[in-house]
């Protein structure tokens, strides 16, 4: 995004902030806002990068700041029940692990 720069003899280089865009990201808070929301499909994050040309790792990265902002903090309390599930993704010895507090 262009974004004017301006050299202070005082301050030294300030630029411009905009409204729609985090500081020091390349895309903009609607973008990230979408790219969440695909997140919540079942598809995977390559998909989603292809879909809105971006890296999978951004797209990663989008989802974990979404989740952050969405999720409550968890609990000080240490879990006394762990559950534990592992679950194939496309069958392709690709597995995933979930872990709950069984009392929460």
């Amino acid at each position: 995004f262009p974004q004017f720069r301006v050299a202070c003899p005082d301050c030294g280089v300030v630029t411009e902030e905009l409204p729609f865009v985090e500081p020091r990201l390349t895309y903009t808070r609607r973008l990230a806002a979408e790219v969440a929301l695909s997140c919540r499909e079942t598809r995977s994050l390559k998909a989603i990068a292809a879909q809105y040309h971006l890296d999978w790792k951004t797209v990663k990265e989008i989802d974990k700041q979404a989740l952050e902002e969405e999720l409550p903090t968890p609990a000080e309390t240490p879990a006394r029940l762990l559950a534990v599930d592992e679950f194939s993704i496309q069958k392709r010895h690709k597995y995933g692990t979930t872990v709950i507090d069984a009392e929460a």
